[in-house]
């Protein structure tokens, strides 16, 4: 299959859009934001955007522990929960170990609180 994500994406968000609308009689977006694409140039980049998606819901004030997120992968990254969801192995590989992938994710959390801060992306 040669289509693009980004056209994949929209085909899912604009059907699920119609569903939902029609479900619950209303008109308009659901979505706040266009779906962005990014290419990963470099490992330090890969490393930093795990960091980020994993502490979005600690940024986000939804738990304060990531660990506790329900939906998120990082236990099975971690170790305590292997529910083999995901394939872990190209991120984890840029580590020596889990341990060292969860340290490097914990001590990224007040950068990404402060960016997120300044960018007016927080609700505190």
């Amino acid at each position: 299959m040669d289509t693009p994500t980004s056209k994949l994406l929209l085909r899912v968000c604009t059907s699920y859009s119609m569903y939902f609308n029609k479900k619950y009689d209303k008109i308009g977006h659901i979505f706040q934001d266009q779906f962005k694409q990014v290419t990963v140039g470099d490992n330090n980049y890969l490393k930093w955007l795990s960091c980020y998606i994993h502490q979005n819901p600690k940024v986000a004030g939804i738990v304060k522990n990531i660990e506790h997120y329900r939906w998120s992968s990082y236990p099975d990254f971690i170790g305590k929960d292997v529910t083999g969801m995901c394939d872990k192995e190209v991120i984890l590989n840029q580590f020596k170990s889990n341990k060292d992938f969860k340290d490097y994710t914990e001590s990224s959390y007040e950068i990404i609180k402060n960016k997120a801060e300044l960018a007016g992306l927080t609700f505190e």
